[in-house]
């Protein structure tokens, strides 16, 4: 590999890292435009890795998609099994975004074989990290939580870990999703002040919005407007277009706490904006299922069911078992109560 190329690579990475993934993709079509002239295979594979991994992150999935794509082409005919191993994780990682769960589980199995394979602890927690992610999307919140512990347990002897403060996120998160508020703001807290220690803004954004949307699941609602700004700034700066959307949701949550329903309807309505164009059903789902229950507050009971009716089927399409359980009773329960 040219000493230029490696430099190009060390900029992208940084980019990837500080979260200016606008200009990590900038810095790495070039690399990879240096490496097709020269007929670099390797180099090229892992520009488009690298380049997948950064429009992931931006949401913009066909993209990432393509790019993993051709650079596992020429990996999985190669013997670095670490390269083939992120590779593998980015794929699962991308298919989890996309509510794809089957897939994504398939991948990031091949990934974590190959991880252990190489020795590499980093990639083992990394993937382990989206392992627990996509069970905890799938309603198995033990397993994820299991799952989030072994990547916590894989990445803490290495320095400068920003994939350990994901990992201590993504426990939060599913804390936050089986009812334990009190022990899930304790876990946003810690990867805040860890995010902040290490200049890791993409999870610092992130912790600061889920440690809102626990806050306003707690009924505090006197902070979560500083911290939905914060992490705004962050994702803005940043091009996070699922983050900003995931904002747009909390958002709305806060305004109905507030009970300010024509602002909530207002971001719910652009948050699913949001998920429609990345093509983000189980995000959309969620969003549906939030936008019902407001409107059953509301009164407001034929609207209120197509919200429900909709998230109910595409959590049914998902496979996503707990979800349609939690969408088919709340349904139930309002019907009961006459209210929908």
């Amino acid at each position: 590999m040219e000493k230029d190329i490696k430099e190009l690579f060390q900029k992208g990475e940084e980019g990837i890292a500080s979260g200016d993934w606008e200009k990590a993709c900038e810095i790495l079509g070039f690399a990879l435009e240096k490496c097709d002239r020269s007929d670099d295979q390797a180099s090229a594979a892992h520009a488009r890795r690298l380049l997948g991994d950064a429009e992931t992150l931006r949401g913009r999935f066909a993209e990432a998609g393509s790019h993993y794509m051709m650079a596992l082409g020429y990996l999985l005919k190669s013997p670095d099994a670490n390269e083939t191993a992120i590779c593998l994780r980015g794929l699962g990682y991308l298919h989890w975004r996309k509510g794809d769960y089957n897939m994504a589980n398939e991948y990031l199995q091949q990934g974590l074989e190959r991880a252990l394979q190489a020795g590499n602890k980093g990639a083992q927690g990394c993937i382990l990290t989206d392992m627990g992610n996509v069970a905890s999307s799938q309603g198995k919140l033990d397993a994820g939580e299991r799952l989030f512990k072994q990547a916590i347990a894989a990445l803490e002897g290495i320095t400068d870990s920003n994939e350990l403060d994901r990992a201590l996120l993504n426990l939060g998160d599913t804390y936050m999703t089986k009812g334990d508020l009190i022990k899930a703001s304790d876990q946003f807290e810690q990867a805040i002040v860890q995010s902040r220690m290490r200049n890791d803004n993409s999870n610092l954004s992130w912790a600061l919005l889920n440690l809102a949307e626990c806050r306003v699941r707690q009924g505090y609602l006197s902070k979560v407007e500083d911290l939905l700004t914060e992490a705004k700034t962050i994702m803005s700066e940043s091009g996070d277009r699922v983050g900003l959307a995931a904002a747009k949701r909390v958002r709305g949550q806060l305004d109905m706490a507030s009970g300010d329903w024509e602002e909530a309807e207002d971001e719910l309505e652009n948050a699913l904006a949001d998920y429609q164009e990345m093509d983000m059903p189980e995000r959309r789902a969620v969003v549906y299922r939030l936008y019902g229950e407001m409107l059953v507050q509301k009164g407001d009971k034929a609207r209120a069911r197509t919200m429900l009716e909709m998230a109910l089927d595409i959590f049914k399409e998902l496979g996503s078992e707990k979800d349609r359980d939690i969408t088919k009773g709340l349904m139930e329960q309002y019907a009961k109560d006459g209210r929908l």
